[in-house]
């Protein structure tokens, strides 16, 4: 009889969250480390097994759509109100489901915005927790939104409670771990594991690559308010003002994309930049090797 394979729960907060995003980082990241660990594990996402092409459905809960009139003259922080209403109702729904299926062996959680899904299954069924801690939540939420939360208070808690009771932190930066240890004056540093994370599966290799003339360097990932490319295409202006032949390769898409082809446009060196948009396979093989530092 074949042994069985243990089982590792998934989870993140998000409606309807597809593990096969590649356009995100994070997401990528994710899904090329489950599918290394589906080798030896059964792996169950969101309440779904990771082979699935459907990921469980939460029943929205109805707020302002953004083409309704009374969402348009709705003030800023009653909008971030009922969005943070809409987090709290759905992580209540994938709870209670997840809580009735079969008891998995491990938890691995992308801690997001609002979440305390792994620490409340944690406490629940008394199994090993791991949390992917990307960045704090409500920071990035501000960065997005420009709006500050009444639940700030709250949803710091639930990061602080799940990162105490998780048995693993996987964080990409010395900086965050330094981040926990700054907020947690008591917290093991022991449990942290410090990640340069990246999706292998898109590796590839260029040897003997000869540096060209002009230097082209670059950026590959989303085009997100956190990731500062303004300053990247900031630095490129002033380094095509000092004289220096090169050219800027800018690889992605995401919510800042217009504003950074519209600086670009207006730019004496709009010709140096080349803004690729979303592209994969061998395309992005082939716009990437054109970089030589990025």
């Amino acid at each position: 009889m074949a042994k069985r394979k243990k089982r590792i729960l998934f989870i993140v907060n998000k409606k309807n969250y597809n593990i096969k995003n590649r356009n995100s980082a994070i997401d990528s990241i994710i899904f090329s480390v489950l599918k290394e660990l589906c080798l030896d594990y059964d792996i169950v996402v969101n309440g779904k097994d990771f082979n699935s092409d459907t990921i469980i459905n939460i029943r929205p809960l109805k707020t302002l759509s953004r083409k309704n009139v009374f969402y348009r003259i709705t003030p800023s922080f009653l909008k971030q109100f009922f969005r943070d209403l809409k987090v709290f109702y759905e992580n209540i729904i994938l709870l209670n489901t997840l809580k009735k299926q079969i008891k998995p062996d491990f938890i691995f959680e992308l801690m997001r915005y609002g979440s305390n899904l792994g620490y409340q299954l944690k406490r629940h069924l008394n199994v090993p927790f791991v949390v992917y801690f990307d960045s704090p939540a409500v920071e990035e939420n501000f960065y997005l939104k420009s709006q500050r939360s009444i639940f700030t208070g709250l949803i710091n808690k639930f990061e602080s409670q799940t990162i105490i009771e998780a048995d693993k932190v996987i964080v990409y930066s010395n900086v965050i771990r330094d981040y926990w240890q700054f907020r947690l004056k008591t917290i093991n540093l022991l449990k942290f594991n410090v990640f340069q994370t990246l999706d292998y599966t898109r590796l590839n290799f260029v040897y003997n690559k000869k540096n060209n003339n002009p230097l082209n360097i670059g950026f590959v990932g989303s085009f997100l308010k956190w990731h500062r490319l303004n300053n990247l295409v900031e630095v490129f202006f002033r380094l095509r003002q000092n004289g220096f032949n090169i050219k800027l390769i800018l690889i992605g898409s995401g919510e800042e994309y217009n504003v950074i082809n519209k600086k670009v446009q207006e730019s004496i060196w709009k010709d140096d930049v080349t803004l690729t948009g979303f592209i994969d396979g061998e395309k992005l093989i082939e716009m990437r090797n054109k970089l030589i530092l990025g």
